[in-house]
């Protein structure tokens, strides 16, 4: 009689399992249907914010550079690289500023140009353009720099696994990108050098950016802060080999005039003659804030005192950001830290233009995505700040026209939009050190 009670019991147990058993796979058929449709859904919505980014992006650059480019005579600031090409091609030096402006008034584009105030390698990525006018060099230029905008999200999507559509919409909202195209700039370039030295810790990348233009030389110095010696063996050799490489446009006593004479007159704003007031609103400098309080007589020259005190600031944090980055040992930490670093270079300069603001456009896409990995409830945010602190200047100058008393404070938006990447990418590091210590 047990025996039978035992049985039914069992039985009714079985019949139970066997039922509910049915049930769960059922039910797991049901969520797996359910995951793999939102995985389509999801992909679709992916596939389409990449379409939609990328009609926007070109749209974009076909309405504002290429437009801006093809309609401008003056060439807008390409004409500096134009005519020190076309300088040096006929054995003149580039940086007697008359030089470019006597061609300049032969081919009837432009009565006085910007000098030319880059060290002497920096002739040699245009050398290319040499054999077309400025209108063609121009269009030229804009082309190349369209690749170099393609060349870093492709490096981006590959090194980072950051999404297509994510790459677009940050080259989209940061302005900057798309205003170093309309003024013929070489900042895309530069980026992308520095993309690559960060990436692959390569020497001979970071030794052409910097020859370039001098800020990513900071780079080096934090290579030497690490104790790399390979990459800095290897930039500091590329540094000569540049400087020998262009020896036959550029005379060597040209360029010691250029690193005795103009290089030390970066500090101070002179700039080799530029023009341009340091105090005017599209200026995002760390010295332009100095000059704000303690203006000297010319509008193009630092006071002392916002000189020392701008040198000072500069001097401390670059050398704290060193030091902090000896304390952390993490490389995904270090990479936050040249991130900073890029930020730094930036608004350490005299001048702090809106294109320059280009530069960002790593940094920027590793904290959108570091935040979206780990963050998500800061993304929104993240994206809104992005589309704030790289709106265009001129929808910058209406707000503070609806705006006035907040003036000031959007007039130097651009800087605590600097200064809050470059914060951020310092606690992103401190944060991924610790998770590195933590799982040692």
């Amino acid at each position: 009689m047990m025996f039978l009670n035992w049985f039914n019991q069992y039985g009714l147990l079985y019949e139970y399992c066997r039922v509910n058993r049915d049930f769960f796979t059922v039910g797991a058929a049901q969520y797996d249907a359910i995951q793999a449709r939102d995985m389509i859904t999801s992909t679709k919505i992916s596939k389409l914010w990449t379409i939609g980014s990328g009609i926007v992006l070109f749209s974009i650059i076909f309405s504002v550079p290429y437009q801006a480019t093809i309609k401008s005579r003056s060439g807008r600031d390409y004409a500096s690289y134009h005519y020190a090409v076309q300088t040096v091609s006929i054995g003149q030096s580039p940086y007697n500023v008359e030089n470019l402006d006597q061609l300049a008034r032969q081919e009837g584009t432009r009565k006085r140009v910007h000098p030319f105030f880059y060290p002497p390698p920096a002739i040699l990525p245009l050398l290319w353009l040499k054999p077309w006018n400025l209108a063609t060099g121009a269009v030229l230029f804009l082309s190349f720099n369209v690749l170099c905008l393609l060349g870093s999200l492709f490096l981006m999507n590959r090194w980072l696994q950051v999404s297509w559509g994510v790459l677009l919409s940050v080259s989209i909202l940061l302005w900057p990108v798309i205003d170093s195209m309309k003024m013929g700039q070489i900042n895309l370039f530069i980026g992308l050098l520095m993309m690559i030295a960060v990436r692959y810790r390569s020497g001979l990348a970071l030794s052409v950016a910097a020859m370039t233009k001098m800020s990513p030389a900071l780079l080096f110095f934090d290579w030497v802060s690490q104790k790399r010696w390979r990459p800095v063996i290897i930039c500091a050799t590329g540094c000569f080999g540049l400087t020998a490489l262009v020896a036959p446009w550029i005379s060597i006593p040209e360029q010691i005039y250029f690193y005795q004479v103009i290089l030390p007159e970066f500090s101070s704003g002179a700039y080799h003659g530029l023009s341009v007031p340091i105090n005017i609103p599209a200026n995002h400098s760390i010295p332009d804030l100095y000059n704000q309080l303690f203006p000297s007589e010319s509008n193009t020259i630092l006071s002392d005192t916002a000189r020392r005190l701008s040198g000072i600031t500069n001097f401390v944090i670059f050398v704290s950001i060193l030091f902090y980055n000896r304390l952390i040992q993490a490389d995904e930490s270090k990479i936050f830290v040249s991130m900073s670093l890029i930020c730094l270079m930036i608004i350490v300069p005299v001048y702090c233009y809106e294109h320059h603001l280009s530069l960002l456009l790593l940094p920027v896409t590793i904290c959108i995505d570091t935040i979206q990995k780990r963050h998500r409830k800061w993304l929104p945010f993240a994206w809104a700040w992005l589309a704030f602190g790289g709106m265009p200047l001129f929808a910058l100058s209406w707000c503070k026209k609806k705006m006035p008393a907040l003036e000031w404070m959007l007039q130097e938006s651009k800087w605590f939009f600097i200064m809050t990447v470059m914060v951020y990418c310092l606690w992103a590091a401190k944060q991924a050190n610790s998770t590195w210590l933590e799982s040692e």
